[in-house]
């Protein structure tokens, strides 16, 4: 695994360093994962041709951390034939909840539609795969499973949140260890 730390601003790619990869994205919240991921996206379907398959697991609720910062977000894509593009409600378990109990509960509601997610974009061949947010399914979700799917494309592009901020708990120790599992298995990893 070749790994690279991006103290400020986002990195330079070029698509030589994705392509036939697992490329991971991770790093604290509103630190640029996502416009990351759009932009390697948009250099990927500038020079490929064929479908590309996006999993958007972001919140659908933003709120606020402070003063007008809120986080997560969905990709922000040119529509064109060829994208293949999955989303549903997906919840932000420790930022909606009141305790505990209704996190854990919020995260295995997020599991089960995220599943239902890759069932329905694995019926296809999946050559190309970007997924945003993939934190969220290791809430309640299995890491191993996760791999396998993106382990069935080609190329594969994903971020997830890795950091401190937002707190301890059992989520928060699932989704550590989760991404763990992931930066350990990734061709690529990428923190910014």
């Amino acid at each position: 695994m070749r790994e690279e730390a991006i103290p400020t601003g986002l990195p330079a790619v070029s698509l030589e360093d994705v392509l036939n990869r697992f490329v991971l994205i991770v790093g604290e919240v509103n630190r640029g994962k996502t416009t990351f991921t759009g932009r390697i996206f948009e250099l990927y379907r500038q020079r490929r041709r064929g479908p590309v398959t996006v999993v958007d697991l972001a919140s659908t609720i933003v709120p606020p951390l402070n003063a007008g910062q809120g986080i997560g977000g969905k990709l922000s894509i040119s529509a064109s034939p060829g994208i293949r593009y999955f989303h549903d409600r997906i919840h932000a378990p420790r930022l909606e909840s009141k305790g505990e109990g209704e996190a854990l509960e919020l995260a295995e509601e997020n599991r089960l539609v995220i599943e239902s997610l890759f069932e329905n974009a694995f019926q296809e061949s999946v050559k190309a795969l970007f997924i945003n947010d993939c934190s969220l399914y290791l809430h309640a979700g299995d890491a191993r499973k996760l791999l396998g799917w993106i382990r069935q494309s080609e190329t594969a592009v994903v971020n997830g949140y890795h950091g401190d901020s937002l707190g301890q708990g059992p989520i928060s120790t699932r989704e550590r260890e989760g991404m763990i599992y992931l930066m350990e298995h990734c061709d690529r990893l990428i923190r910014i």
